[in-house]
C-alpha cells in the first residue's frame, strides 16, 4: 500500500501470491506431519506420538531375535509382514480421521458390506485373553455363517488361547499378520488333535514329533470341532502380534465322527500356485480339497493393472480381508477404490468383481464355504 493506493506493480503483485503460497505450502506439511507422527493405543483408545516406546513395533529383521526357539517353525522364509493390514492400518486410521472427521467407505447392504480400517471396534474375542479383536463380520450381517475378527496382541501382555474345543461343533482358522503365534496341541485324550496323525503340515518342519509350532507372518492353522490348541504370544516374542481369526458351526459330510478333517498348520509362503484357466490372478487354496472340509482360504495376487475375468455371482459366501496394494472392488451396483486392512462380506448371488491398481501387487485373503450341497446349507 503507497499513498493509500495498492501497488500497481506486476512484478510486486507475484512476488506477494509466491510468498503466500509457500507460507500456505509450509503449514500444510507441517501439518500433515504432526498428523502422521500419531496412531492409536489399544489399551486405552489415547493417541500417542511415535517417540512413545509403549506401542513401536520392532523391525521385521530383529523382532524375532528374541523369542523362545520353540520346537517346530512353520516357515521361517517370511520375510515381510502384513502390518498394512494389521497394527499399521490403525496409524493410517488416525491420520484419515484428522484429515477427513466422519469421512468413511464403510457400508452395509442387505448381502454385501465393506468396512474400513477407520470403522474397526475393538473388544472381545472368544476364547482368548489379553487380546482385543474387532468383529469384522458375524451373523448380524443379513445371514453371514461365519464370524470374522482382526485380532491384536495388548503391548507387554501374554496371549493365550483356547482353541476350537470349548465349543464342540465350531472350526476355527487363524492366520497371522505380523509378529509370532505359538500354536501347541496338548496330549489330551479327548481332543481330536493329540495325535500326530491328527495333525496335516503342509510343508516339512525340523522336528516332526513336536507339538509346539510357531506361526510367523502368512503362517496359518485350521482347528477342527473338539481340536483343542493353546496358542501363546504377546511379551513371549517381545513383539506386536496381530491375526486373523475366523469361526463358524462345522457342516459335517456325514454323521461319521471319524470323517471329521484333520487339523492344518502351515504358511502361505510354502503352498504351490495353482493355475486358474482364463485367469491372471496368483492363487493358494490353504486348506486340502477334500469333502471332510467345509471351507477353504485362498490367497491371490494380482499384479497392477490384473483383474478377474469372471464376474463372479454364486451362492457361496466370502470373507475378504485385503492384506497389501490397492485396487477397485464391485459390489452388486457399486465399485469402491479398496486397500489394505479392508474387509468385505459377500453374501450368496452377490455380483463380485475385481481390479488391481497402483504401482505394487495387491493380494487378499479370501474365506468361501465348500464341498457342501447348497439345498442341504441353506435348508436349516
Amino acid at each position: 500500500m503507497r499513498n493509500g493506493h495498492v501497488l500497481q506493480s506486476p512484478r510486486a503483485f507475484i512476488g506477494v501470491v509466491v510468498a503466500l503460497y509457500v507460507v500456505c505450502l509450509m503449514r500444510l506439511v507441517c501439518a500433515q506431519k504432526r498428523t502422521m507422527n500419531v496412531h492409536v493405543n489399544l489399551d486405552d483408545g489415547k493417541i500417542l506420538n511415535d517417540s512413545d516406546t509403549s506401542f513401536r513395533t520392532a523391525s521385521a529383521e530383529k523382532q524375532y531375535e528374541s523369542e523362545p526357539k520353540s520346537k517346530g517353525y512353520i516357515s521361517k522364509r517370511a520375510s515381510y509382514e502384513y502390518r498394512e493390514a494389521g497394527s499399521g492400518c490403525m496409524r493410517q486410521n488416525a491420520y484419515l480421521a484428522a484429515r477427513f472427521p466422519g469421512a468413511t467407505r464403510s457400508k452395509l447392504q442387505r448381502d454385501w458390506a465393506l468396512v474400513a480400517p477407520e470403522s474397526r471396534v475393538f473388544g472381545f474375542v472368544p476364547a482368548f485373553t489379553n487380546v482385543v479383536g474387532a468383529n469384522v463380520i458375524s451373523p448380524a450381517m443379513n445371514g453371514a455363517h461365519f464370524s470374522m475378527y482382526v485380532v491384536m496382541a495388548l503391548q507387554n501382555s501374554a496371549v493365550r488361547g483356547i482353541g476350537s474345543g470349548s465349543e464342540a461343533g465350531n472350526e476355527r482358522f487363524i492366520f497371522v499378520l505380523e509378529g509370532a503365534l505359538q500354536v501347541e496341541f496338548p496330549e489330551d485324550k479327548d481332543s481330536t488333535c493329540n495325535r500326530k496323525s491328527r495333525v496335516l503340515l503342509r510343508q516339512n518342519t525340523s522336528s516332526p514329533d513336536d507339538r509346539i509350532f510357531t506361526l510367523l507372518p502368512g503362517g496359518f492353522v485350521y482347528l477342527p470341532p473338539r481340536c483343542e490348541a493353546i496358542m501363546t504370544s504377546g511379551m513371549a516374542f517381545n513383539n506386536t502380534c496381530s491375526f486373523v481369526v475366523l469361526d463358524r458351526v462345522y457342516a459335517p459330510s456325514s454323521d461319521n465322527v471319524a470323517d471329521l478333517p484333520l487339523a492344518v498348520l502351515g504358511a502361505e509362503a510354502d503352498v504351490p500356485v495353482e493355475p486358474v484357466p482364463g485367469e491372471m490372478f496368483m492363487l493358494r487354496r490353504l486348506l486340502p480339497q477334500t469333502p471332510d472340509y467345509d471351507f477353504n482360504f485362498h490367497v491371490m495376487d494380482y499384479e497392477p493393472g490384473e483383474y478377474l475375468n469372471a464376474k463372479e455371482m454364486h451362492y457361496n459366501q466370502h470373507g475378504l480381508l485385503m492384506l497389501e496394494g490397492q485396487g477397485i472392488y464391485r459390489l452388486a451396483d457399486e465399485w469402491f477404490p479398496v486397500a489394505a486392512g479392508d474387509v468385505i462380506y459377500m453374501g450368496p448371488f452377490v455380483p463380485q468383481w475385481y481390479a488391481a491398481l497402483g504401482h505394487k501387487r495387491s493380494r487378499y485373503l479370501l474365506y468361501k464355504d465348500t464341498a457342501r450341497d447348497p439345498l442341504r446349507m441353506f435348508s436349516h
